[in-house]
């Protein structure tokens, strides 16, 4: 069938003859699209236990490294004790010059710290009045002991030394002579008080 070209229609043949059916002319019946069957909503075994698997993993690795955060923090801390503490021998227990020899001495602090201090004088000869002076406080955590320690040096010329020797030599004979003298008197005032 012939169309206008203007209005697009269907033209009718004026010979009187019949138009002809044409198929393409009718419009096409609309197809169904087929459509795939509804998607079951939800997980599968597997997608929940790898997720199960994930999350725990995390989750272990969060756990160890916040008690590893909390084991550093604590560790620091009786460090940071220990040092005062060490400052506070040294205030507390002064070594002066004059009195300075070798030997230890220890002590006990009431929050389960413990200090213990040692002086060593050296055996060089050309190192002859340096003292090391080592004090250590120790403590324990969770079964294992631990400690922090300062050592410091002390020079004393040995004709300081020697001066310092004398000096206690005379102020004890001084003393001893004192003594003698009183428990002199005083013997001899015993036998003024009988008949």
């Amino acid at each position: 069938m012939k169309k206008n070209w203007i209005t697009g229609l269907p033209e009718h043949r004026n010979d009187g003859a019949p138009d002809r059916f044409n198929a393409s002319d009718s419009p096409a019946p609309a197809r169904r699209c087929a459509q795939p069957p509804p998607r079951r909503q939800g997980m599968t075994l597997v997608e929940v236990m790898l997720a199960v698997v994930i999350l725990g993993i995390g989750a272990g690795t969060l756990l160890t490294a916040t008690a590893r955060c909390m084991a550093v923090a604590t560790r620091a801390k009786h460090y940071s004790r220990a040092q005062r503490l060490i400052l506070q021998v040294g205030a507390e227990n002064p070594i002066a010059r004059g009195e300075i020899d070798d030997g230890s001495e220890s002590g006990h602090f009431d929050d389960g710290y413990d200090w213990e201090r040692e002086i060593i004088e050296s055996e060089e000869d050309d190192r002859e009045g340096l003292y090391t002076i080592r004090t250590r406080v120790s403590w324990s955590s969770r079964g294992k002991e631990s400690f922090e320690e300062m050592v410091s040096y002390q020079y004393i010329p040995p004709e300081e030394s020697d001066v310092d020797t004398s000096k206690r030599k005379t102020s004890s004979a001084g003393s001893s002579s004192r003594k003698s003298s009183g428990s002199s008197s005083g013997s001899s005032s015993s036998p003024g008080g009988t008949p």
